[in-house]
């Protein structure tokens, strides 16, 4: 993946081949992380009590949130990069690169900022945490504000590395990120339990992170070492597809996330530990979905604007793909939960968790195959129908999270995140078989074999069943969806 002047050949970036290899990459980079995540959770809920998890949980949650605060310039690097490359133009690659790592540092700077001055009415007014823990608190978050920096320029550094298609390095690194944002608080444990000490070691991560990046983008391209080429007429092309995709990139994570700062407001934030806890597990199951998803982009970039037949093929078999992958994992938390929860935590855990585990499972199902139909409609140059769907759905959401937190609890947000995920998924189907109406057909398959395992998970979350019971029925349901699949698609 250098930044040359060379061509580059439209089929070697959306060959079969090298997109199967690059989702291998994506899924061994993310499933380690996931492992050290199930190791290290118990020990910190244990080594910091609740509430102080449910603070640490909470700057794990502004780590992630705030990487969408590139305003959509990440995917918009990655398209714009893809686009050239697709024409044989990659002399112009070098000015997109470095002029989107130029206006997403400025925007890490004004995101910055902005949570270092609203620190304190998270901690005083929004969030229910303890008179003990709220000056700790409170340098916790101011720490992280510095962290933003860092978490927005190295979107910008993995886009120009995505664009390429090179998920090997990036790989490496993101194993690397996601061991050390659990290993960091582990090694800490023995010596402090205040928690601006941890959120420091979390920023140091980043950092480290991003410097990584940039060093490998260093390495890969030649150019990118060279005088840095700021083209400021790239401005508005930038931010008129960025605007769209960035209404969705704030939106999508205040749905995802609310919940949480919800349930820290009206209930409590031991709560958040109860709710975060299955939830920073069952949410690593998106590892899949990314390690297709990320692949898929950059080829859709490339392919949609040429190859509209290579375009559907790509999109059905990555839905395909995603439904082979979850159906089993989702049966299988659905069942197993309760038990999974009691062994790895207390059976406290287990009781008040479980519905939590079982819903949000049946949430990311849901939501793998509408990343297939949110990126390819963002690839193909029409942002502004998925950020219309956010928008339209946000005050309907809000108003089921209200009801569902308010008469469910924990539980209850989960059901309604997942039947948002429910709603947005099949909008996202319908708005994808406009853009490519050869795979129609296979749409409407997929589209019931989605709402029927929909049904089927829903319906299981009602029984209690012994063990033995359970496997019995994780293999007849299995086998009957491998019938499924065998004659149906």
């Amino acid at each position: 993946m250098i930044m040359s002047t060379a061509p580059h050949n439209n089929a070697t970036l959306t060959h079969g081949g090298l997109l199967a290899k690059n989702v291998i990459y994506n899924l061994l980079g993310m499933l380690l992380p996931l492992v050290v995540a199930m190791m290290t959770i118990p020990r910190l809920v244990k080594g910091l009590g609740t509430e102080r998890f449910g603070v640490l949980a909470l700057s794990w949650v502004v780590l992630g949130y705030f990487g969408v605060f590139d305003f959509g310039l990440g995917r918009v690097i990655t398209k714009m990069i893809g686009e050239k490359l697709g024409k044989h133009q990659g002399s112009d690659v070098a000015s997109i690169a470095w002029t989107g790592l130029f206006f997403l540092g400025m925007l890490g700077l004004v995101m910055a900022a902005l949570l270092y001055m609203i620190a304190p009415l998270l901690v005083f007014r929004i969030l229910k945490i303890s008179a003990v823990l709220q000056q700790e608190s409170l340098s916790a978050f101011r720490v992280l504000s510095l962290s933003v920096i860092f978490v927005i320029l190295t979107v910008g550094l993995r886009a120009t590395q995505e664009a390429y298609q090179k998920f090997a390095i990036l790989n490496v690194i993101r194993t690397l990120n996601g061991i050390l944002i659990y290993l960091a608080p582990l090694l800490l444990l023995p010596f402090t339990r205040i928690i601006s000490h941890y959120v420091w070691a979390l920023t140091g991560v980043r950092l480290v992170i991003m410097l990584i990046n940039g060093a490998a983008c260093a390495v890969q391209f030649p150019t990118i070492r060279r005088r840095p080429i700021i083209d400021l007429q790239l401005a508005k092309p930038m931010f008129r597809l960025g605007g769209w995709m960035s209404i969705s990139n704030l939106i999508g994570p205040i749905m995802v996330y609310f919940d949480r700062f919800l349930m820290g407001a009206w209930i409590s934030v031991a709560a958040v530990a109860f709710y975060v806890t299955p939830y920073e597990v069952i949410i690593k199951l998106l590892v899949i979905t990314s390690a297709v998803v990320q692949v898929l982009f950059p080829a859709f970039s490339v392919s949609t604007s040429t190859e509209n037949q290579k375009t559907a093929l790509l999109y059905s078999r990555g839905i395909r793909i995603l439904n082979l992958a979850f159906f089993p994992v989702v049966l299988a938390v659905i069942l197993f939960s309760r038990t999974g929860l009691a062994l790895w935590l207390t059976p406290e855990f287990a009781e008040k968790s479980t519905g939590v585990a079982q819903w949000l499972a049946i949430g990311i199902f849901l939501n793998a195959p509408g990343q297939i139909a949110y990126s390819l409609l963002q690839a193909g140059g029409r942002p502004d129908l998925t950020a219309k769907v956010h928008v339209f759905e946000t005050p309907a959401y809000l108003a089921a999270l209200y009801f569902g937190v308010k008469y469910g609890g924990i539980t209850g947000a989960a059901i309604a995140w997942t039947l948002r995920l429910l709603v947005e998924t099949f909008v996202l189907f319908y708005l994808a078989e406009k853009m490519i109406p050869h795979a129609i057909e296979k749409q409407r398959e997929y589209k019931l074999f989605t709402l029927a395992a929909t049904i089927l998970f829903a319906a299981l979350t009602f029984f209690s069943l012994t063990m033995v019971q359970s496997v019995l029925l994780f293999i007849v349901i299995l086998l009957a969806a491998l019938v499924w699949f065998g004659l149906a698609l």
